[in-house]
């Protein structure tokens, strides 16, 4: 995932706490609905209507260091606080 995302012309990662999954789906849901070409990236399976897309967004989940992978282009953070005790101590 992390490929796809970093070669992509405009990349987006939405993250923090809590709402990533739904803010991811509902800004790939709008470019969509505003004539963007969106690859989506959130949860478990992606969604989305191209690969190759011009505008890639993902949910840069921070578990187990998994966002350090990623080079966007724009963030959007949520919200921060403690989070995966279990892995961040």
């Amino acid at each position: 995932m992390a490929e796809k995302f970093n070669h992509a012309k405009n990349k987006i990662a939405v993250c923090g706490t809590h709402g990533k999954t739904t803010t991811t789906l509902l800004l790939c849901h709008l470019l969509n609905y505003l004539g963007q070409k969106v690859t989506c990236f959130a949860g478990a399976t992606p969604k989305t209507n191209c690969y190759c897309a011009d505008c890639v967004v993902v949910e840069g989940c921070e578990y187990k260091d998994s966002f350090l992978t990623l080079h966007p282009d724009d963030v959007i953070c949520l919200n921060v606080e403690c989070d995966h005790p279990d892995y961040f101590k």
